[in-house]
């Protein structure tokens, strides 16, 4: 079982990050002080900050599995990972000695690197071998952040898969542990498996709440942004234009790479326009950016029955 300082820092978000980094002023570039630091950076997106830091942890003489961690999350923020060095990493990983947290954080990261070349088959692995090291560690919050990261990444393999249930658990388990990040993305999931099946009043319903969630805990992070997204997607279909202005105009400032490369898809399938893919799109828009268009028209409309139907399985 890790120490609570550990727990806390691998399961903090960008403010809790922001008073760890203030808590840990004054004393001596630690394990816990550099960690802090690439979280810190690595959530950011600050590409510059985190090689410092990074290239500062491999030329020290701190434990070998912590430099391995460091460095994986350089280079996939830097997208320097091909799928070659992934496979090779993900091997090292498995079959290396690591400290279980370290081990932990090395899957969460492959995890998200398979994720974003589309090898959703192996991010799911990681991320459910993540939620099983992070369990025996003693973070719970990041265990049931890693394992709804897996049925995310079910969702993009098995497109048609019926994940309602699932994120419904999800939801209420991260409620009930105050996982705020894990809650307002299941509901957001949640929100798109709706949608998928024309449930609109119950998708509407489900990002209300993740946005009201978000607006709580974690204004203006990227799950706040990512929530608005997706209710701007919803609002579209339902023909809410003065509504959709306003939220298109917070997500078009939005400082985060992911947000912006899926907004662009929104953006680009309401004024019918050809869109190249940007690198950081999340799987669930490049998904969308291969849909037809009416998807995003004004056309979902579930009638009295099918929306009674839906709101019992929601």
């Amino acid at each position: 079982m890790l120490n609570s300082i550990w727990i806390n820092i691998i399961e903090a978000n960008l403010e809790e990050l922001t008073g760890l980094r203030r808590s840990l002023q004054g004393i001596d570039d630690s394990m816990e002080k550099l960690y802090v630091r690439i979280l810190y950076h690595f959530i950011k997106n600050d590409i510059s900050e985190l090689q410092k830091v990074s290239e500062f942890v491999v030329n020290s003489k701190l434990p070998d599995d912590f430099k391995f961690t460091v460095k994986l999350r350089f280079m996939y923020k830097a997208m320097l990972l091909n799928d070659k060095m992934m496979d090779e990493f993900f091997i090292r990983v498995t079959a290396g000695k690591m400290t279980l947290c370290f081990k932990a954080e090395s899957y969460f990261v492959l995890a998200l690197a398979y994720q974003r070349s589309k090898n959703f088959k192996l991010a799911q692995e990681c991320f459910e071998k993540a939620s099983e090291a992070y369990d025996e560690v003693g973070s719970a919050k990041k265990s049931l952040r890693s394992w709804a990261n897996s049925v995310a990444a079910l969702s993009c393999e098995k497109p048609d898969s019926f994940l309602i249930p699932e994120y419904k658990y999800i939801y209420e388990k991260s409620f009930e542990l105050e996982e705020w990040p894990t809650c307002v993305g299941a509901l957001v999931n949640l929100s798109r498996e709706l949608q998928r099946v024309g449930g609109m009043a119950s998708a509407l319903s489900r990002i209300s709440e993740a946005e009201k969630i978000a607006e709580k805990f974690m204004y203006f992070s990227r799950e706040h942004h990512l929530c608005l997204l997706q209710k701007a997607h919803i609002i579209s279909s339902l023909g809410h234009l003065s509504e959709r202005r306003d939220l298109m105009a917070i997500l078009l400032k939005s400082p985060y790479a992911e947000v912006k490369d899926s907004f662009e898809v929104l953006n680009a399938k309401l004024k019918k326009e050809v869109l190249n893919l940007g690198q950081s799109v999340l799987p669930t828009w490049a998904e969308r950016a291969e849909n037809s268009d009416s998807e995003f028209e004004n056309k979902f409309e579930s009638n009295s029955l099918e929306s009674v139907l839906i709101e019992v399985l929601s």
